[in-house]
């Protein structure tokens, strides 16, 4: 769905999915290229495809409100910065920016040229990204760094709560390994296997 008072430039170039919801007073430049997939939802005032680079935006984004995507520039090795002057004075160079699915990018969040966001990255507010963020990274702040990661298996997008029993038999594992380490061949594995889950059972009785 795309709302009113919505600017896209070069429309032929742009490729948004039905699915997709773009707000008003969002301004898409088609550049190169601009491709929006299934369940995107742009917010008000944001702006995509500043310099008339390339852009790909994955499945399932969220670019909030004010949210800048700049993907190309006019150099200092022109003789004019302007993108007003006559051709010959520019020097312009594009990029293309690329925003995997799943990923968030907070209200007026800017994000520079060449740069690539990973699936489930979150961006905060504000923040200015001049490098690539991977998968299930959190960044934050100007220039953007990493202060986090999100509790999402990448490949299968199986979030914390699925993962607490893998992540208990891991523990577990470790554990029994720490047993038979110390008992040596005095202590079957077997044996170690039912001293941990009794362990285990009796500490989640005390702890509730």
């Amino acid at each position: 769905m795309i709302h009113d008072n919505v600017l896209i430039l070069k429309h032929d170039l742009v490729t948004i999915d039905d699915t997709a919801r773009v707000d008003s007073y969002c301004k898409i430049e088609g550049g190169l290229g601009v491709r929006i997939g299934k369940g995107v939802h742009v917010s008000s005032f944001a702006h995509l495809n500043i310099g008339g680079g390339l852009l790909v935006v994955g499945d399932y984004v969220a670019l909030t409100s004010g949210v800048r995507v700049v993907t190309g520039s006019n150099t200092a090795a022109g003789l004019s910065m302007s993108s007003a002057s006559p051709v010959e004075m520019q020097v312009v160079e594009r990029k293309e920016v690329v925003i995997d699915d799943y990923a968030f990018v907070g209200a007026g969040a800017t994000i520079l040229p060449g740069v690539h966001i990973g699936r489930f990255a979150i961006v905060g507010a504000g923040s200015v990204v001049t490098k690539d963020v991977k998968a299930s990274e959190v960044v934050m702040g100007i220039p953007a760094r990493v202060v986090g990661h999100r509790c999402f298996d990448t490949e299968t997008g199986e979030g914390f709560i699925a993962w607490l029993p893998k992540l208990r038999d891991l523990a577990a594992q470790r554990d029994i390994d720490r047993v038979r380490q110390r008992y040596g061949d005095a202590m079957p594995e077997a044996m170690a296997v039912d001293l941990v889950e009794a362990i285990n059972a009796l500490t989640m009785e005390v702890t509730g």
